[in-house]
This record gives C-alpha cells, structure tokens and sequence, in this order.
C-alpha cells in the first residue's frame, strides 16, 4: 500500500506540478509594473510606467492582430515580456486605458508566438507617433 502511495506522489510531481506552472505563467517585473495600471489612465502614464512599446495595432490593421472591437478600442500596445507573453494595453480615442493583459498568462520558450510580427514595430515610420 505504502508503494502506491509513493508512486502517486511521484506521479503527481512529474507530471502535475509542471503542467500546473506552465498554465499559471510566471510574474516579470514588466508584469509586476502593468498590474499596476487603472482603467482610465492616460497613454503617457503608461508609458512612463512601463516603458517604450514594442509594437502598436491601429484599428486599420487585419489580420491575427486586428483590433476586435474597434468601436471601443482605438489602439493597442504591446511590450516584449520575456520570457512570457506581451503585455498589452488597449486605449480608447482619448487614449485613456480600456483594457489590458499583464502577460503572465503563458510563459516559456514558446511564448514569442504571441509576439505581434515586424509589421507592427513602434520603430517602423506608421507606427512611431503612437508608442509616444
């Protein structure tokens, strides 16, 4: 009996506790910063908050990244988060906060494919007046 009982916990660190940390994420300190984030607050606030951008998606964007309520939501911002998901803050037309994600919701070597693409760097000319 006692042998079964050992194997159930072995069990369950092998394969639960791994599973249970890759589905809670984990917590950067950009994460730490955007919880600090209130709807309402104003686009340079957040920005002084949580630094530059990476990338910004405009209403006239398609695509994966297309902006799906854009009756409401006017701009979204996006910040490298390695090694998790970016964190996103989207922005009504007065650009005050409407919405965001922390992103600590997946983290890992496979976060990256949340990334926006190159399409939509605050480097690119399009792009650069909103990440001010």
């Amino acid at each position: 009996m006692r042998k079964i009982h050992i194997s159930i916990l072995i069990l369950t660190l092998i394969i639960i506790l791994p599973w249970s940390y890759a589905v809670s994420g984990e917590i950067t300190d950009l994460s730490k910063k955007a919880s600090e984030i209130n709807i309402r607050m104003p686009k340079k606030t957040v920005i002084r908050l949580l630094g530059r951008p990476t990338w910004a998606v405009i209403p006239s964007d398609g695509g994966e990244f297309a902006i799906r309520a854009p009756a409401m939501v006017k701009l979204e911002l996006f910040w490298k988060n390695i090694p998790c998901s970016p964190v996103i803050v989207s922005f009504n037309s007065a650009y005050r906060v409407v919405g965001q994600d922390e992103g600590w919701g997946f983290c890992g070597k496979d976060a990256h494919i949340t990334e926006p693409t190159n399409e939509y760097l605050c480097g690119k000319a399009d792009r650069a007046k909103f990440c001010r």
